[in-house]
């Protein structure tokens, strides 16, 4: 994958919220599929959730190199006795005399204490690299909550146009039987009709009125749940503008696209983890090197002297150390050292083989999107055939019946053979539509765009 571009997505995607949660947008009068996804992923806190941690993961990993850096503490320490200190011998004169050289300290101290450590270690060689393992990981936890929410908001966006479209033509198909009603009713009046004729027309034209509510009180209902999907406040008569016209771009091989799975990367992810302890834990057993420096200068009885002087400061401990520490644990059979390392070893070996029949069902699964996807296309040319000779039925019926050479009954019956083919063919157009977002939603966004069966 991209690496630079995995690096930039926290932070844009840190800008966006806080501008977007300083200045929220208002809903649009209209609005396209494109703008759909984007107040999605600004609203969603799954997806912002997954954000936040992957930004949390990059700050750790940039400043990784921060291991490295020794560890120093500096104190300083002022002390009053609660008695005067008794005298302290710090000299014998040479025999024959025998007189001691006292030393009577002060009451009051003052102290300090600096202590600089560096350890290197083979075991941080293993840390750096699990700080940049859990920064992959977020990623791509993250691109998955994101392609995820995407398939799910195209769905429902093309889905509330599907509905538009099924209310559109049931109101052009009420429409006609309005206005056949109309002249049936002239027609009856006059004597030219039978009052039955009269009487199905307007059977047909009071079953298509309940009919047309119906999918008027869906989209209605379904266009208020897909803007609360998109955290916007509710808006009536949000228009969505977009079109259920297909792209036959034919899409890739399966084995081109299987590396690209975000479920495999993950499992992966989960494998190098583990590949990184075992690792790591096997780094333990080498020699640790552990260089060491301390000062604890002090100052005895400070009111008479000049603390800035540095002749005034006198060490009483501190060093300057080198220490090779080694872990002979490993050496012990059955020791906690075997026991968590077989137990590390044990959970790698079955990440491995959940990988590996990941791979394997997602190569499945992709052959199997694939074919879907070449079906739906072939199909779609043949209900474009169908709704083309459907449409032509109907205009032939309708001139025999305003000829007077046709039925009624035909004529209803070829305007139903057209709606039902114009249905299927929008219905085919979602499904073929819904087989691509979910495709998109198993692969990582770095696949070029160009190589996806669509764009939308």
């Amino acid at each position: 994958m991209n690496s630079k571009r995995w690096i930039l997505y926290p932070a844009v995607f840190l800008l966006v919220f806080l501008t977007s949660t300083a200045f929220a947008e208002p809903a649009p009068g209209s609005m396209t599929v494109d703008q759909a996804v984007d107040y999605a992923l600004r609203n969603n806190l799954t997806v912002q959730t997954a954000g936040l941690e992957a930004a949390l993961r990059k700050r750790l990993k940039d400043y990784s190199f921060n291991v490295l850096f020794p560890t120093l503490s500096v104190s300083t320490t002022a002390s009053r006795l609660n008695e005067g200190p008794n005298p302290t011998l710090v000299a014998v004169s040479p025999p024959p005399a025998t007189a001691g050289q006292y030393f009577t300290p002060d009451r009051e101290n003052l102290g300090m204490n600096l202590k600089l450590q560096e350890v290197f270690a083979p075991a941080i060689v293993g840390q750096l690299r699990k700080i940049d393992i859990d920064y992959q990981n977020a990623v791509i936890a993250w691109e998955q909550a994101q392609r995820s929410l995407v398939a799910t908001v195209k769905k429902f966006f093309y889905q509330l146009l599907v509905q538009k479209e099924l209310i559109d033509l049931t109101q052009t198909r009420l429409k006609n039987s309005e206005e056949r009603l109309r002249q049936s009713k002239v027609s009856y009046q006059l004597g030219q009709q039978p009052e039955l004729t009269y009487i199905q027309n307007l059977v047909d034209v009071e079953g298509l009125k309940p009919q047309l509510q119906d999918l008027i009180t869906t989209h209605a209902n379904n266009l208020v749940l897909f803007q609360g999907v998109l955290g916007l406040e509710y808006r009536e008569g949000l228009a969505l503008v977009g079109s259920l016209d297909e792209e036959t771009t034919t899409p890739p091989a399966p084995r081109q696209l299987a590396p690209f799975r975000l479920d495999l990367m993950a499992q992966n992810g989960s494998v190098a983890g583990l590949e990184n302890a075992l690792g790591a834990h096997d780094l333990s057993l080498l020699p640790n090197l552990i260089f060491q420096y301390s000062a604890d200068p002090n100052i005895n009885g400070p009111r008479n002297k000049n603390i800035f002087d540095p002749g005034v400061w006198r060490p009483s401990n501190g060093a300057l150390s080198l220490t090779l520490s080694i872990s002979l644990e490993g050496l012990i059979p059955g020791s906690g050292f075997w026991l968590t390392r077989a137990e590390i070893a044990d959970r790698l070996a079955l990440a491995r083989e959940n990988a590996s029949q990941t791979q394997r069902n997602g190569l499945h699964d992709l052959e199997n999107r694939g074919r879907s996807i070449q079906a739906s296309l072939m199909k779609l040319e043949n209900l474009k055939n169908s709704e083309l000779a459907n449409k032509r039925a109907l205009e032939l019926t309708t001139a025999g019946y305003q000829l007077g050479t046709g039925r009624l009954q035909d004529l209803q019956t070829a305007e139903l053979n057209y709606q039902s083919a114009q249905i299927q063919l929008l219905s085919e157009r979602f499904n073929l539509k819904s087989q691509i977002f979910d495709l998109e939603a198993q692969l990582d966004s770095d696949l070029p765009r160009e190589d996806l069966p669509t764009k939308h």
